[in-house]
C-alpha cells in the first residue's frame, strides 16, 4: 500500500500573501518618511441638485455586479450601512436631490432590471442612464468596481476549480 499523500492546504498560499504584505505594511510604517503619497486619488460621485424642495436623495450604487437605487435623507449613514452587509466595498455612482417618489418613478424605470428588491442588473439601460448622467470621470468609479468584482469572481472560480481537482483526486486515488 502507498502511503497518502498530504493533502496541499488551499488556504496556504493566500496565508503567505497576507503575511508578504503585513511585512511590507510594517517597513512602510517604520520608514522614517512614512508612508508614500497615494498615487491616484477616486473621482467623486456625481451629484445632482435635483428639485428645490426635495427633501432626501436618490443615490446609485454598485456592489458585487448589481445597482442599488434606493432614497436616503442621511447618505453617510447609509453608506456606512452598506460597507458591513456585503462581501465587497460599496461604491457610491450617483446621487440625485429627490423625494421617495422619485425612487418610485426610477424604480419603474428599471423594473426590467430588477434583481430583488431595490437591487438592479447593470443591463445596457441601466449602464447607458448612469453614463448620460455622470460628469467628470465618474465612469472611471463604475468601471473600477466592475473590475474589482470580475477578480474576486475569477478568484473565487479558480479557488473551486482547485478545490474540485483535490476531490477528484481523491476520489480517483479512493478507488
Amino acid at each position: 500500500m502507498l502511503p497518502r499523500r498530504r493533502r496541499k492546504d488551499p488556504h496556504e498560499e493566500r496565508r503567505k500573501r497576507e503575511e508578504w504584505a503585513l511585512g511590507v505594511i510594517k517597513a512602510i510604517q517604520k520608514s522614517p518618511s512614512g508612508p508614500p503619497e497615494p498615487i491616484y486619488e477616486p473621482p467623486p460621485p456625481t451629484h445632482l441638485a435635483g428639485a428645490a424642495n426635495a427633501s432626501g436623495l436618490v443615490y446609485f450604487v454598485y456592489c458585487v455586479g448589481r445597482i442599488k437605487i434606493g432614497y436616503t435623507t442621511e447618505l453617510n449613514n447609509r453608506m456606512n450601512q452598506f460597507g458591513t452587509h456585503g462581501p465587497m466595498p460599496p461604491v457610491l455612482l450617483l446621487t440625485i436631490g429627490a423625494d421617495e417618489e422619485d425612487e418610485a418613478a426610477y424604480h419603474e424605470m428599471f423594473a426590467e432590471d430588477r434583481a430583488h428588491r431595490e437591487w438592479f442588473r447593470l443591463s445596457y439601460t441601466l449602464r447607458e442612464f448612469l453614463e448620460s448622467q455622470f460628469q467628470g470621470s465618474t465612469s472611471i468609479l463604475l468601471f473600477e468596481a466592475e473590475q474589482d468584482f470580475y477578480e474576486m469572481m475569477q478568484d473565487g472560480t479558480a479557488h473551486i476549480s482547485e478545490v474540485m481537482g483535490e476531490i477528484e483526486k481523491e476520489l480517483r486515488n479512493a478507488d
